[in-house]
């Protein structure tokens, strides 16, 4: 897992060939989605400061990236 910018400057994570963007943080836990979001894919990252606590990584696309 890799943390770096969008081409727009927003926080982005690298991961498992996927790119994920933060979406919301609520309290100790940061939401991140997959950027193809609004093409239907329901991946997710939930983190508590570098810690995952949920993983949801079943994409309906291929990964945008080799890592």
């Amino acid at each position: 897992m890799t943390y770096g910018l969008s081409k727009n400057g927003n926080r982005v994570i690298k991961y498992a060939g996927y790119i994920f963007a933060f979406h919301v943080k609520n309290g100790i836990k940061e939401r991140w989605r997959c950027s193809l979001q609004f093409s239907g894919c329901r991946a997710r990252i939930i983190k508590v400061g570098d810690n995952v606590i949920d993983l949801y990584n079943n994409h309906n696309h291929l990964p945008k990236y080799i890592h």
